[in-house]
């Protein structure tokens, strides 16, 4: 009996040094791993970059172009007393900024948005006067 525990003894010491081995091998290999990693961490920041710029154009490209008609139809709405100080799109409101010297082009800048097929809703947001620069107006509109 006392041989049998005497063995089972020695051979859990002799197994306690073959996982100590295991261990040692394992955090070796996590080691020159990590290494890798770190010389490939660069590399796969400049393709996730990349990937995000490439699905950044495919967006653009399938939807920007009919953004960019849309821009050009209001600044050709303009008339040559009409200045457009900025247009933006985020998601599917564009805001116009536009100043004029004169209330008959704003009036017929107006109608024009109105008129526009592609505005769904056309919003009025600001109207200031100032003495020498004239109108300077803010719309906003719901584009299809």
């Amino acid at each position: 009996m006392v041989i049998v525990v005497e063995l089972v003894a020695l051979s859990a010491f002799l197994y306690r040094f073959s996982l100590d081995r295991q261990i040692i091998d394992f955090n070796s290999k996590i080691k020159q791993q990590e290494i890798v990693l770190q010389l490939l961490k660069n590399e796969e920041m400049q393709y996730r970059n990349f990937q995000e710029r490439l699905s950044l154009a495919s967006n653009f490209s399938s939807v920007g172009i009919s953004k960019v008609n849309i821009f050009q139809d209001i600044a050709n709405m303009a008339s040559q007393d009409i200045a457009i100080g900025g247009l933006s799109l985020l998601e599917n409101k564009i805001t116009i900024n536009i100043s004029t010297q004169n209330t008959s082009s704003l009036n017929r800048f107006t109608n024009s948005l109105k008129t526009y097929p592609k505005i769904t809703k056309l919003s009025l947001d600001s109207i200031n006067v100032k003495k020498g620069s004239g109108l300077t107006v803010t719309f906003t509109a719901n584009v299809k």
